[in-house]
């Protein structure tokens, strides 16, 4: 008799999951799609150097410094140019002084195919660096004013090609002669 009564509990009592089972597994399996579509893929350090940001707005596929640059005794970076100045500087050609007499650019052949350009202005003083103002506004504008004299100094060489004479900086009497007694002495 227990049993019997055991046996038609049973048969009363429905199999499977409960009621609501079913939804809740659909609202489930939704959010969990939701979610993989949402969540963002971890960035490899590969694609995050080849994303563009502000500064170089075609990333890595912008241009390139070619030459080693040195802004008054430190390297300039990659990093802290952005791609208008990276031109303007692989635009610089040659050794001279520019900007009324102010900025000193010296192009420095260091063996083979590989060169350096050294800019240099004064700016250790707070007289300096307000004086600076009055010929530039900041380094964009600085390189721009280099470029556009030197393209008037190549225009000036090309009328009157005698007129010019060009020498590599450090090629002078007096420098040769006292590198020569230096490495005598």
């Amino acid at each position: 008799m227990i049993a019997e009564a055991l046996q038609a509990r049973d048969d009363d009592e429905p199999t499977g999951p409960p009621p609501g089972m079913e939804l809740a597994k659909a609202i489930g399996d939704a959010v969990a799609e939701g979610m993989a579509k949402n969540n963002p893929q971890k960035v490899k350090y590969g694609a995050y150097l080849k994303r563009p940001t502000k500064e170089h707005p075609l990333g890595i596929l912008g241009p390139k410094l070619a030459r080693t640059y040195v802004l008054n005794g430190r390297q300039i970076e990659y990093s802290s140019v952005d791609d208008t100045q990276i031109n303007l500087l692989n635009a610089i050609t040659h050794s001279g002084r520019y900007i009324d007499r102010r900025v000193e650019i010296i192009v420095r052949d260091e063996g083979g195919d590989v060169q350096s350009v050294e800019i240099r202005y004064p700016s250790k003083k707070v007289d300096d660096r307000m004086e600076n103002k009055n010929f530039f506004r900041n380094f964009t504008d600085l390189c721009q004013k280099v470029v556009d004299e030197q393209a008037i100094e190549r225009q000036e060489e090309e009328e009157h090609p005698r007129r010019v004479v060009r020498r590599p900086f450090g090629s002078s009497k007096p420098t040769l002669a006292a590198e020569a007694a230096a490495a005598g002495a």
